[in-house]
């Protein structure tokens, strides 16, 4: 706290609020967590960008996804071809029930190019957007169940029975029948 540094003590400060979050003591976590944002500006980028992440982990931890995904909106305009955060993005919205933004999300990450992606991120990816599909109902696109597929040919088979289950739930949930 008697640091100069803005980026040092944003790191403190994370520290102390996980060690809040672990202990489960969640005001104090809150409060500590708000008064990171401006320091973690002043952190080179590489170390911005993982105390960023570790700031909005804590705080979907702590169950306020839409600060999670602010901090992280924040990262994406600095980084824009970052597949990682916009992926986490589409999570976050996802897990807080933004249904049509979190499908425009996972369809966005789908459309990436990037040799970095592995065929189980891509799963995953698909997975999500078949089940907003359905969630939202949204227009059922043969291609992305064709793509999931054979993208499931390639993943490891306790992966793609999981992805398949997740799907089938959401599907089963909604009273329709797969094909």
């Amino acid at each position: 706290e008697r640091s100069f540094d803005p980026c040092q003590v944003a790191r403190a400060r994370l520290g102390i609020a996980n060690i809040h979050v672990q202990s489960q003591n969640p005001i104090l976590a809150e409060k500590t967590l708000q008064l990171t944002d401006d320091g973690l500006l002043a952190c080179n980028a590489e170390e911005r960008l993982k105390q960023s992440q570790l700031a909005a982990d804590l705080w979907m931890t702590l169950q306020h996804e839409a600060k999670a995904i602010s901090i992280l909106m924040r990262e994406i305009k600095l980084r824009p071809n970052n597949w990682s955060l916009k992926s986490k993005i589409a999570q976050l919205h996802f897990i807080s029930g933004n249904w049509e933004e979190a499908r425009r999300c996972f369809l966005n990450c789908l459309s990436l190019e990037d040799e970095n992606i592995s065929v189980e991120t891509r799963g995953q990816w698909l997975s999500k957007a078949i089940q907003l599909e359905f969630i939202t109902d949204a227009p059922k696109a043969d291609s992305l169940t064709a793509v999931f597929d054979a993208q499931a040919r390639q993943i490891p088979i306790d992966l793609a029975q999981e992805l398949r289950m997740e799907i089938q739930m959401i599907v089963a949930s909604n009273g329709n029948d797969v094909e």
